[in-house]
């Protein structure tokens, strides 16, 4: 009877106990899928390689970019959506997306889209996040809509292309630096992954948080997404390694939860992308280094191909620079001054000599291994060669490590580095249209700008966008131009009006693109155009600028032409364009007429053809001329100034004899850039440094 019984039990449980069994090796499973798939991205972050990002998409350009990607030896891509376009034109963005993930199919790449909701459609909502999170799961709801409509149209049609969602990019540090409710921002973030995780995607998701220690005190985060992810931009290996142990240690505590690292990069500001890559596919952590393509704001600092398909070949694994043919030329004549700030260079030396000017008895082995990483880091951001990972050439310095043999590294190191710091900062055109003198361009704001280190905290606002320098870029017709990033102004050093007498200023200018600010007043501050008796010695404006915007996303931003007098700032003249102005590549050619006297006249032309006059009514400055291009801050996710000139020429209009011209072909060719900022600070501290480690 017993026996009997046992049979009809056991008869009863094993089938439930199969069940369970084979539900949880299928999970077990699924978990290990999960794991090797994250371990095995070897990504980038890319932004289709257009003026405006998605704004103009070109599916020629997308196919070109991501066979550059492939040949690069990348599998993955970490692709910033546009919630803009998503609202201006949905149907398109659609489509575009729709493109790209088919793209990036047929070459056997996969995808992590950023979903980015933005911040101030939670603001005020704090209480209804924390009590009624469930009311705010409608479509009347702007981001719970967004999300749904990205899902709804993407997650499961591409699921094979798409390997993980990035629901979120660094909400820890934009609101940081937006100075937002820091409270109400991890509220928000939670409602929208646990809102993700109630629409049952097909593909994993994760938030990209900037500041790894916002998910180690918050186990909560952690939880709410199937993969967690940071991103580290440390310099120094140490501090690199010991926050993957750091990552790690989450993971653990949270089952061995998947995790990946989905921004690092910064070889501008000396983290080479070959150290930590190799790092990371030691320890099999997935990555997305920063970035595909040099553009932006960044490009100076980060992006391992530049416009000519070149490589930025110093910092980049070798493996890479030995497939990948192409070098480029950019930036690899005189120390690049990075957008990471003009005292970059001097806080290293800074670093070094206090490392170095030390008693034997007093040296710190660890500093000053430390400062010869930063020194050796910042010697492969500007020479033109591949150069090794540091700790393939280096090790640890110990205490009894002779002083006389410290310096000689360091020494060896400078001076591979030397040639290519700046200790001058102009440069002379190539004159090919024919004028009868050359043209030196100088940067008019560097030395009086404001610059710091601190843009990335309560100053970033302020600062972020002060001038830096033009460099080379495609200009019309893919001649090679002079463009921009930053709000600046090169001047036409050595040109001098010749009282009564006339002058026509032209040129082929783009303005850039992408419109920030839709304001109507404010729209006039994005353009590029000419700047006219300069007085480059003063902060303050003084002259008149002659200018072109371009089209905003609708019809309401129409372009125009304007002149400004400065200063006082005052309109003097603005004409409405049409879409017909300007070519097929977004340029217009702009002149300007004038003759120089006691007042300024002036006439304002628009591809030949007269477009008004002005009257100053007031003498101004020197007589000067500068090329300009202006963006009103803050910029965007994406968003590429992109001011372009080309085909300079200043000529007397009575004779039609050239006077200055520049097309900018030999600069663009060889990819230097027209005028160079020199860091006077960190050249005295290169003195220092040099006469400590003189034998």
């Amino acid at each position: 009877m017993k026996r009997y019984w046992k049979m009809i039990l056991l008869a009863a449980i094993l089938p439930a106990f199969l069940l369970f069994t084979s539900v949880y090796a299928r999970q077990s499973k699924t978990e290990s899928a999960l794991l090797d798939q994250m371990s095995s991205i070897r990504g980038i972050n890319y932004s289709p390689r257009t003026s405006s990002s998605w704004w103009s998409y070109d599916p020629n350009i997308i196919a070109n970019d991501l066979d550059v990607i492939k040949a690069t030896g990348f599998n993955s891509l970490r692709v910033f959506l546009s919630y803009d376009l998503y609202k201006t034109d949905p149907e398109k963005y659609k489509q575009s997306i729709a493109e790209l993930l088919k793209a990036c199919r047929k070459r056997d790449i996969t995808i992590m889209p950023v979903i980015n909701p933005r911040r101030q459609d939670f603001y005020g909502l704090k209480d209804k996040l924390k009590n009624e999170p469930d009311s705010l799961c409608t479509d009347d709801f702007e981001p719970y809509h967004y999300l749904h409509w990205i899902v709804g149209n993407f997650d499961e049609p591409y699921a094979d292309v798409i390997i993980c969602w990035d629901l979120w990019n660094e909400p820890d540090w934009c609101a940081l630096l937006a100075k937002d409710d820091m409270e109400q921002t991890n509220l928000a973030v939670k409602w929208f992954a646990k809102t993700a995780q109630q629409m049952k995607l097909k593909n994993p998701y994760t938030i990209g948080f900037a500041l790894l220690e916002n998910l180690m005190n918050d186990p909560e985060m952690v939880e709410i997404t199937p993969v967690f992810s940071y991103h580290c931009y440390n310099h120094l290996q140490k501090d690199f390694r010991q926050a993957y142990e750091d990552a790690r240690a989450v993971s653990k505590r949270h089952n061995n939860r998947p995790f990946l690292i989905t921004e690092f990069g910064k070889p501008g500001a000396w983290q080479p992308y070959s150290d930590c890559m190799s790092f990371c596919e030691s320890q099999k952590l997935g990555y997305y280094i920063w970035e595909a393509f040099t553009q932006t704001m960044w490009r100076k600092v980060q992006g391992i191909v530049y416009e000519d398909d070149g490589l930025r070949v110093s910092t980049l694994p070798k493996r890479i620079v030995s497939s990948y043919k192409n070098r480029s030329g950019y930036f690899t004549e005189g120390y690049d001054l990075t957008i990471a700030g003009s005292n970059r260079l001097a806080r290293t030396f800074d670093f070094v000599i206090s490392a170095l000017n030390v008693t034997s008895e007093n040296a710190d082995p660890q500093k000053q291994f430390a400062a010869l990483e930063t020194l050796y880091n910042s010697m492969r951001a500007v020479v033109p060669q591949w150069t090794a990972d540091f700790e393939d050439v280096y090790k640890p310095f110990t205490i009894k490590t002779d002083q006389k043999a410290v310096r000689k590294t360091f020494k060896a190191v400078l001076e591979k580095m030397r040639p290519y710091i700046r200790t001058y900062g102009d440069h002379i055109n190539d004159n090919t249209l024919g004028g009868t003198a050359t043209i030196c361009y100088t940067d008019t704001w560097s030395n009086t700008a404001t610059y710091t280190e601190n843009w990335e905290t309560e100053e970033f606002s302020s600062n972020r966008y002060c001038p830096t320098i033009y460099h080379s870029g495609l200009g019309k017709n893919f001649s090679k131009a002079i463009s921009n990033i930053a709000p600046e102004r090169i001047l036409l050093n050595g040109f001098r009006y010749e009282k009564n007498k006339q002058y026509r200023i032209e040129a082929d200018i783009r303005p850039p693109k992408t419109i920030i600010n839709s304001s109507a007043e404010s729209y006039l501050a994005n353009w590029a155009g000419f700047a006219v008796n300069i007085s480059a010695d003063k902060k303050s404006d003084c002259g008149v600028i002659a200018a072109v915007t371009s089209f905003g996303p609708d019809s309401s931003q129409p372009a125009v032409i304007f002149v400004k007098a400065l200063n006082p700032c005052r309109k003097l003249f603005t004409k409405q364009l049409n879409t017909s102005d300007f070519d097929k590549t977004g340029f217009v050619h702009l002149a300007l007429e004038f003759s120089q006297d006691q007042q300024l006249h002036g006439v304002i032309f628009l591809n030949g053809i007269k477009a008004g006059s002005f009257d100053v009514s007031q003498h101004m400055g020197e007589q000067l001329v500068a090329l300009q291009g202006n963006i009103e801050p803050p910029a965007q996710p994406g968003v590429n100034a992109g001011y372009y000139f080309d085909n300079l020429k200043i000529t007397d209009p009575g004779s039609s004899k050239i006077l200055f011209s520049d097309s900018f072909e030999k600069y663009g060719r060889n990819g230097e850039r027209l005028s160079y900022t020199v860091d006077t600070v960190a050249l005295q501290k290169l003195q220092i440094l040099e006469q400590i480690l003189k034998p």
